[in-house]
């Protein structure tokens, strides 16, 4: 595997990193998933490009990878279009022969935008996709990203854990996902968004939405709305018709927002 990512490398254009090659080799010898945080020591002054994972995922197509973590690079939608490939299982392999695609991948702090997003979205919603935990927090996803995905989850029978933290999105984004998962997903388990760009905006559309979303909603168990700028009001929205519906949920992080020494008590 490390010797098909070298020789990628190379007909891209690009010197192969030897920390990545090792983690191939040892990948090789029977680990089935590969940690490539550009924050590790190794990588800090070396992070992944996107011609690097262009190389990396040729070198994974095919392979028995069930994790792969590529937060805090420098990856952009070229990254994400060529790791969107490793989350379809092709439909003319035979599932007892055929290594299956990827079940979780981290981007978070790279420089995804909403193109990526689409790219990804793509590919979660193809009938062979095996992703099951998807993390994309801190890229520049914004509502049309976000939007994306959500389309995406109307389909999508496998993810269960979606992280969009600090993406960008606002109300149209979180409408549209709350929306979906309301309606046509029961898959998710775990839905983090924390710091939405809801500080300083009209929140009750948005609010609304997530209240009936936790209503009608069965398979979410937790929920991360942290450093939201949430007010009283949006409390009381979420609660009264929400949460008093719900029976799924058992984690629900509020913290970091904007409620009073009053909020809670009705």
């Amino acid at each position: 595997m490390h010797e098909c990512y070298q020789n990628a490398c190379i007909g891209l254009g690009c010197l192969p990193i030897s920390y990545v090659s090792q983690k191939l080799a040892s990948v090789a010898v029977g680990r089935d998933d590969l940690n490539l945080q550009g924050n590790c020591n190794e990588l800090f002054n070396c992070r992944l490009t996107d011609v690097q994972v262009v190389a990396l995922a040729q070198a994974l197509r095919g392979q028995a990878i069930s994790s792969l973590n590529l937060a805090y690079n420098e990856l952009g939608n070229t990254a994400a279009k060529a790791l969107a490939q490793l989350l379809v299982q092709a439909d003319d392999s035979d599932e007892s022969e055929s290594p299956a695609g990827l079940r979780e991948l981290d981007l978070s702090s790279n420089r995804i935008t909403a193109d990526g997003a689409a790219v990804l979205a793509d590919a979660l919603s193809q009938a062979g996709c095996t992703l099951q935990r998807l993390v994309l927090s801190h890229n520049a996803l914004g509502d049309s990203g976000v939007s994306a995905l959500a389309s995406a989850l109307q389909t999508n029978k496998s993810l269960q854990h979606l992280d969009i933290s600090g993406t960008d999105v606002a109300e149209k984004g979180i409408i549209c996902l709350a929306a979906t998962l309301a309606e046509n997903n029961s898959g998710i388990r775990s839905l983090s968004i924390s710091s939405p760009l809801l500080q300083q905006r009209p929140q009750h559309e948005s609010i609304t939405h997530l209240a009936r979303m936790l209503a009608c909603n069965t398979s979410i168990q937790m929920l991360q709305l942290s450093k939201a700028g949430l007010t009283d009001a949006a409390l009381e929205i979420l609660v009264k018709d929400g949460l008093l519906r719900n029976n799924s949920v058992t984690q629900l992080d509020l913290s970091a927002n904007r409620f009073s020494s009053l909020a809670g008590k009705w």
